[in-house]
């Protein structure tokens, strides 16, 4: 049985914190925090088949569970990413399996005491969705994922979903030069809704996984120009903007290739990419989410499995500058 972790970085070392016990395997995916004491973590509780969306909420000493709603004709479900553009005002966002056996964009908003769903919309050619990442400003967010058209196998498409407070609008994504079969986003950060970058891996020729990422800028998205060095059979899984022409991504290189995925960490300064260094890591590991306090201390989480994936282990890095 496996059980919720979460840790708590003070500037000079991490300290595993006591997580809030659930008589169920439980992990933790996201987290968001409006003040030094203040944050709610959201995941997944329960064995596969039964799985429910997790949150709890931390007061400044605990852990205590924040029960979420449950979207009706759900038989399955699992907030994958959180953001809370005020204090104690959030949006997390997932999926969920339908009694007909269709995965679905979950989205739920918490107040400070209870969650209720804000169902997102679907794509009118979808069969599939899920929304993997959110990004939030006052009441307004940007919610990215991917989801299936009814035609064909292994032909995911971009989603992008913006909440205005009272409803979802489904906002167009491009499709990526030279993709094939799928693409997809996985993470995105918003400069007060003016500005915003998602990133995410999609399929190119050869059947190698590539970097993707997209800008909303003046009310549409477009492709970001990804410069060759960093297209390394990368897949990125999640960025922080600290302004609209400053960001830090994080991710995998490897993957798909006849070596052991590693970490990669680049950033986007005025339009300019460059690798930032990270440790060398022995076997498996990847960077699967990033937070900053500026664009000159960050601290990314993810894992490390040795030679094989079959046991991981959690991992953290900061970034001085």
């Amino acid at each position: 049985m496996s059980s919720a972790l979460a840790a708590r970085w003070d500037g000079h070392k991490w300290t595993v914190m006591k997580a809030v016990d659930v008589a169920a395997p439980a992990r933790l995916n996201a987290v968001a925090c409006w003040a030094a004491q203040r944050c709610l973590a959201v995941g997944a509780r329960g064995r596969s088949s039964a799985q429910v969306a997790f949150a709890t909420v931390w007061d400044g000493s605990s852990w205590t569970v924040s029960s979420a709603a449950r979207p009706t004709g759900s038989k399955r479900a699992s907030f994958d990413d959180i953001a809370c553009g005020r204090p104690a005002s959030c949006v997390a966002v997932g999926e969920y399996t339908a009694t007909s056996g269709q995965r679905r964009p979950l989205a739920e908003a918490w107040n400070g005491s209870h969650w209720r769903v804000i169902a997102p919309g679907l794509p009118p050619n979808a069969v599939s969705a899920e929304l993997d990442g959110v990004s939030c400003f006052e009441a307004t967010c940007m919610a990215v994922g991917t989801y299936a058209p009814k035609s064909g196998l292994c032909t995911c498409r971009t989603l992008s979903e913006r909440w205005g407070g009272s409803r979802w609008r489904i906002e167009p994504t491009p499709w990526p030069f030279g993709a094939r079969q799928w693409s997809t986003l996985e993470g995105i950060s918003c400069v007060r809704m003016v500005s915003c970058l998602a990133v995410g891996a999609a399929e190119t020729p050869g059947s190698e996984v590539s970097m993707l990422g997209d800008v909303w800028r003046n009310g549409r998205w477009r492709l970001v120009h990804v410069p060759e060095f960093v297209i390394d059979s990368e897949n990125l899984a999640d960025v922080f903007c600290a302004a609209p022409t400053r960001c830090v991504v994080v991710g995998q290189a490897g993957i798909g290739l006849n070596s052991n995925p590693r970490i990669r960490a680049v950033k986007l300064d005025h339009g300019r990419w460059a690798d930032l260094p990270v440790p060398h890591i022995k076997g498996q590991a990847g960077l699967l989410d990033v937070t900053c306090a500026s664009d000159a201390s960050c601290i990314a989480v993810g894992f490390s499995a040795g030679s094989s994936a079959a046991r991981s282990h959690p991992m953290a890095l900061s970034w001085n500058g």
